[in-house]
């Protein structure tokens, strides 16, 4: 379980004070889905990088299944993100001169595991996103939404329990786009904790709940299907 409480991240820069994040309490439970919309400089990245040990919050407490994140040390916080978390950001991400299967074998070098078995697990997760005939391929040889499915391999590929995407549709067209979500979706069905970033509200929708920030505060709350009925809602935009 995610549980925020009284989270506020505050940036100081030259002289002035800005309050990404003011006063959170939030809890997602295991298994959920749960989109955050909301205006540009809402606060909905910060967010994603606190829950994501990405960033530290200046104030409140932190804990994930039961334990205060607070007062990890920057090496716990690092395996944390490794065993715990999958990332997939807008820009991919991936590194120009590998190839898919070698983008997605990255997290385990890390961790440990073996070559053999390195290459065998990524296999399976090219073939799984639908991809294993690019497997060669370097990212400027690949489509958006090819690429972003690879990200989506490479970071599911650890088998974490939590999976949080950064508008993982923004740079894609609406066919490639809805080959993203509907892995998704897959992934959300097959357990995964999924937060979500997004500024379509038609890709929030598909969330159980959906948290709309304005100026670092939940300004409201809806289930995905309130926002569906409500037609365009609050966008984001």
């Amino acid at each position: 379980m995610i549980e925020l409480d009284c989270i506020s991240r505050v940036y100081h820069m030259g002289g002035e004070t800005l309050r990404a994040l003011d006063s959170v309490s939030e809890k997602v439970l295991p298994g959920e889905f749960v989109a955050l919309i909301g205006p540009s400089g809402s606060g909905k990245s910060t967010l994603l990088n606190v829950i994501g040990c990405l960033d530290r919050p200046t104030d409140g407490v932190y804990s994930l299944e039961g334990h205060a994140v607070d007062g990890f040390s920057d090496d716990e916080l690092s395996r944390i993100r490794r065993d715990t978390f999958g990332f997939i950001f807008q820009s991919y991400h991936l590194i120009p001169r590998l190839s898919a299967q070698a983008n997605v074998e990255v997290p385990m070098v890390f961790a440990g595991v073996p070559k053999a078995e390195r290459a065998r697990r990524s296999a399976e997760a090219l073939a799984a996103v639908g991809l294993s005939e690019r497997a060669k391929h370097r990212p400027a040889e690949l489509s958006g939404g090819q690429r972003q499915r690879v990200a989506i391999a490479r970071a599911t590929i650890l088998a974490p329990r939590i999976l949080l995407a950064d508008e993982p549709t923004g740079n894609l067209d609406s066919a490639a786009g809805a080959q993203v979500l509907a892995l998704l979706d897959k992934l959300h069905g097959q357990g995964l904790t999924l937060i979500m970033v997004t500024h379509d509200p038609k890709v929030a929708a598909r969330a159980e709940r959906v948290l709309l920030l304005e100026d670092g505060r939940v300004a409201k709350r809806l289930t995905g299907a309130q926002l569906a009925a409500a037609g365009e809602g609050p966008s984001g935009r």
